[in-house]
């Protein structure tokens, strides 16, 4: 009889450890199924991360680009409106207010010696280009 006790607490012990053996198992499985759903969201969260950046970029492209042609169209029409303003002076006056416009642009000149010689010819162009039918010199 305390054969049979010994054996039978024996196999117990033993049932007792395959049990635990297969809930070990089981919570290796499970910690591995945990870990991979979160691997998993992890991924989805830095797609959903990426797409969100990605569509921000997109956008603040667009905004650049389309103030980019307004601001394209506002020079047009401002240059547009600044010929149509001259497109009824006299040739004369055009060219003066074109010669001022270029003198703004030119480097500032320390001194400057004009000698009667090289001022008579261009007199002598911009007088005949302001009468009427005057042929250049």
């Amino acid at each position: 009889m305390a054969v049979q006790r010994e054996r039978a607490i024996a196999e117990n012990e033993l049932q007792t450890r395959i049990e635990l053996a297969r809930r070990e198992a089981e919570l290796i499985e499970q910690k591995g199924v945990n870990a991979r759903r979160e691997a998993e969201e992890a991924v989805l969260a830095s797609g959903i991360h990426v797409n969100a950046k990605a569509n921000g970029e997109v956008i603040m492209a667009r905004a650049r680009a389309a103030g980019t042609q307004a601001l394209g169209e506002a020079k047009a029409a401002a240059e547009a409106a600044h010929v149509r303003a001259y497109h009824h002076l006299p040739p004369a006056t055009v060219l003066a207010l074109s010669l001022q416009e270029l003198a703004g642009q030119l480097p500032q000149i320390g001194s400057l010696v004009i000698t009667p010689d090289l001022l008579a010819p261009v007199l002598t162009r911009l007088g005949g280009a302001a009468q009427p039918g005057a042929r250049p010199a």
